[in-house]
């Protein structure tokens, strides 16, 4: 039988061995402490999980993608054989696209390089499938965000604007079109319903960016109408003007402008993260969540000490302000305690509907 990792869970340095599964015992090779194989096997696993699991909370719970970038190359640098962390870095590098820097590209070039070299275990393709899912759904409501950044009621604010938007269209299509290589693979080797959804699914997507692409008049605040007129091969894209061709905008004169130029005084600037980091959000809640507890205990102690001392005018109006102030205070706290959780709630909710 094949060798297999293992760990010794009695060492901090956390090294790794080879173990045959079928010896009757093992040793760790830094204090040679006697272990079973199943035991050193299973710390190894156990190790592997939580670093994993360790990157997928900073993704999904707290968005810090970059760190979750990192954790996952940390897994992969201690096993590559682990073709979640590199799913995982995919996913991260569509969390860390901005609107004026896109990591869709790269995202594509690790699908393309992963697929051929890790996506041949038969028993991780449901698992695959579904990663590959939340990846294009994100990088769909990433295009969507960006669509509402650049536009006004389906116009766009200028010809940067648009072209932006096109760019990011034509890339988020390339990805799609690499996945969509990569699910009618695994569909050869792997029949399952949730494969053929998520083709017709990514078959509507491209669709729809081709057309966006090809046959569409797209239509700025200022009234003119623009077509891509042409594609390079480095992915710039040529846009051209539509002679001829002008629509009424007069309605939309009330708006106030928006710009990708932060020199523009008249328009507002338009602001370049998509999705948001709640690492800072996290640690404040954690950090109040305490304080307005012991707020509202201050406040009773007040309370208490104004009832005890009443006949004493200083002690008694001193506990009188001090304790109202706890007391709004707590209350401050626990609205904020409150409304973090709901926005938490909301994007746990936010990254469900994408899985």
């Amino acid at each position: 039988m094949a060798t297999k990792r293992g760990m010794c869970p009695y060492c901090k340095n956390h090294n790794f061995f080879l173990v045959n599964p079928e010896a009757m015992s093992c040793f760790c090779g830094t204090n040679m402490h006697q272990l079973s194989p199943i035991e050193a096997i299973g710390t190894y696993n156990k190790y592997i999980d939580n670093m994993v699991a360790k990157a997928k909370y900073s993704l999904e719970a707290v968005g810090n993608a970059d760190q979750a970038y990192q954790e996952f190359a940390d897994v992969i640098e201690l096993d590559d054989s682990i073709t979640y962390a590199y799913l995982g870095r995919i996913l991260c590098l569509i969390f860390m696209s901005t609107l004026r820097k896109s990591y869709i590209n790269d995202a594509r070039l690790l699908l393309d390089t992963t697929a051929e070299e890790r996506f041949k275990k038969s028993g991780e393709f449901p698992m695959i499938v579904s990663s590959i899912k939340e990846i294009v759904k994100v990088a769909e409501e990433y295009l969507s965000d960006v669509h509402k950044r650049l536009s006004l009621k389906t116009y766009f604010y200028d010809e940067k604007c648009l072209k932006l938007y096109l760019t990011r269209v034509n890339e988020v299509k390339n990805f799609e079109n690499e996945a969509l290589e990569v699910v009618t693979a695994i569909k050869k080797k792997f029949v399952n319903e949730k494969v053929d959804l998520l083709l017709n699914y990514l078959d509507e997507q491209i669709t729809s960016k081709e057309r966006l692409l090809n046959d569409y008049d797209h239509a700025l605040v200022s009234g003119d109408l623009y077509v891509v007129s042409e594609i390079r091969n480095n992915g710039e894209l040529v846009l051209q003007v539509v002679e001829n061709k002008k629509i009424d905008t007069s309605k939309l004169q009330r708006y106030r402008m928006a710009s990708l130029d932060s020199s523009n005084k008249k328009a507002r600037y338009i602001k370049d993260d998509i999705f948001k980091d709640y690492t800072g959000l996290i640690r404040a809640r954690r950090v109040i969540g305490p304080w307005f507890i012991i707020c509202y205990i201050a406040s009773v102690f007040c309370g208490v000490s104004a009832f005890l001392f009443r006949h004493n005018p200083f002690v008694l109006y001193t506990a009188v302000g001090v304790g109202a102030f706890m007391l709004i205070l707590g209350f401050v706290f626990m609205i904020l305690f409150i409304s973090w959780g709901i926005k938490l709630k909301k994007k746990k909710e936010k990254v469900e509907k994408y899985q």
